[in-house]
């Protein structure tokens, strides 16, 4: 399985490099003919790599993208099937939650995924769409540092303030607030 690998840029150019990608069958029949359910792109960009873009785009093609903000966000309980699955990988003692993973992700219709935590097994889910394109996005400015800053500057405070009151009463936080 090849992976597809490009810079981040603004979101037409995004847009423009993923509907070459798909430049099959999917597109030219236009978002009727996706199935509910099948994944046809893996996005297995870290975040902060231009992934919102990249549901954007995705989003702009009809393609229903599973992403930070349209999963566990959106769907409280998922962060705990996702905290299970993390501890599996990380020697937690959780068990392997990829099959529920899946279905959760085809009961709500994605047809792609972005942006951890699905990122995090774009392996796995190679293995289960194997006819999937997969796309690596990484940031333009060249050593990493922009993207440690951005990471520092709005992600990572983030976590630690949905560690305290009153984010930890909120039923969206709740599971995320246990890993």
């Amino acid at each position: 399985k090849s992976v597809i690998v490009f810079l981040t840029s603004d979101r037409k150019t995004t847009t423009m490099m993923i509907s070459k990608l798909l430049s099959g069958a999917v597109l030219l029949l236009g978002s009727a003919a996706l199935v509910a359910g099948e994944i046809y792109v893996i996005g297995a960009g870290m975040p902060r790599t231009g992934t919102t873009s990249f549901t954007g785009a995705m989003e702009m093609l009809g393609i229903k993208t599973y992403h930070m903000s349209t999963g566990p966000i959106s769907h409280p309980h998922q962060t705990l099937i996702w905290n299970d699955q993390f501890r599996s990988m990380y020697g937690g003692g959780g068990r392997n939650r990829i099959e529920d993973l899946k279905k959760e992700m085809d009961k709500l219709g994605f047809n792609a995924t972005a942006d951890v935590p699905a990122s995090t097994i774009y392996k796995d889910l190679m293995e289960a769409y194997p006819k999937a394109k997969v796309v690596m996005t990484i940031r333009s400015d060249g050593d990493g540092r922009a993207w440690a800053k951005s990471m520092l500057t709005s992600i990572l405070p983030m976590n630690s303030e949905m560690r305290v009151i009153p984010y930890t009463w909120l039923p969206m936080f709740q599971g995320y607030n246990a890993m």
